[in-house]
C-alpha cells in the first residue's frame, strides 16, 4: 500500500450519540439502535458497491464506544475488515505539539476551535468572557474517576460545552494542524496491516 491511495469519502453524518450534551438545551440526537442503523446502512451500501476497505472516521466523544461495537457486528456480518478510528486519537501527537497549553482535544477546545478559524472563520464568534467556564479534567467531575466509566451530563463538567480560549495565532495553528491531521488520518487508513490482518 506504498504511495497515494484513492478513497471515497462520504459525506459526513451530521448527528450522532449525544445525550450527553442535552442537558445544554438545543441538542439533537441518536439512540444506539438509529446510530447503528445509519452506520450499518452508509457501510453496507459502499460493501454492495464493491468496496473492501471502509474507514470510519468518527469526531464525535459520545460515538466511540457505539461504533467500536458497531464496527465489530459489521466486520462479522460482512466479513470485510472494517476500520474506524477517532480523529483526536489519530492525531494525539499533533494536537500536543501544536497545542502544547492543552494536550488533550474536548468538544470545542482550544484545537476544535483553531481548525474551525481555519475552515470558516464566520462561523467563530468572539467568546464573551461572562461565558467562559471553567472545564472539570479527567473522564467525569468526580473526584479521582478518571478511568472508570461513571456518565453524566456535560453540563456538569462545563456549563456552556466550550473550553477553548481564542488566541491571536489559533487561525494559524488551525490552518497547520488541519494539513498536518489529514496527513497522519491517511496514515493511518493506509497502513497496510490494518487491512491485510485475518477477520
Amino acid at each position: 500500500m506504498a504511495g497515494r491511495q484513492r478513497a471515497l469519502v462520504t459525506p459526513a453524518i451530521p448527528f450522532g450519540m449525544s445525550e450527553h450534551h442535552m442537558s445544554l438545551g438545543g441538542t439533537l440526537t441518536l439512540d444506539y439502535a438509529t446510530m447503528a442503523a445509519v452506520i450499518g446502512c452508509v457501510v453496507r451500501s459502499a460493501a454492495r458497491h464493491g468496496f473492501e476497505r471502509i474507514f470510519v472516521l468518527n469526531g464525535h466523544g459520545g460515538n466511540i464506544a457505539a461504533l467500536d461495537t458497531i464496527i465489530t457486528e459489521l466486520t462479522i456480518e460482512l466479513k470485510l475488515p472494517l476500520a474506524g478510528g477517532t480523529y483526536w486519537y489519530i492525531a494525539a501527537e499533533s494536537i500536543r505539539a501544536f497545542w502544547n497549553t492543552n494536550p488533550n482535544c474536548y468538544t470545542h477546545c482550544e484545537a476544535e476551535t483553531s481548525i474551525m478559524q481555519a475552515l470558516s472563520p464566520e462561523l467563530v464568534a468572539p467568546l464573551d468572557p461572562s461565558m467562559r467556564g471553567a472545564l472539570v479534567p479527567g473522564m467525569s467531575a468526580i473526584q479521582g474517576s478518571t478511568r472508570n466509566l461513571r456518565w453524566q451530563h456535560l453540563k456538569t463538567r462545563s456549563a456552556i460545552a466550550f473550553s477553548a480560549r481564542r488566541g491571536r495565532r489559533a487561525p494559524r495553528r488551525g490552518t497547520a494542524a488541519r494539513g498536518d491531521l489529514a496527513r497522519r488520518g491517511r496514515c493511518a487508513r493506509n497502513q497496510a496491516g490494518l487491512w491485510e490482518a485475518p477477520i
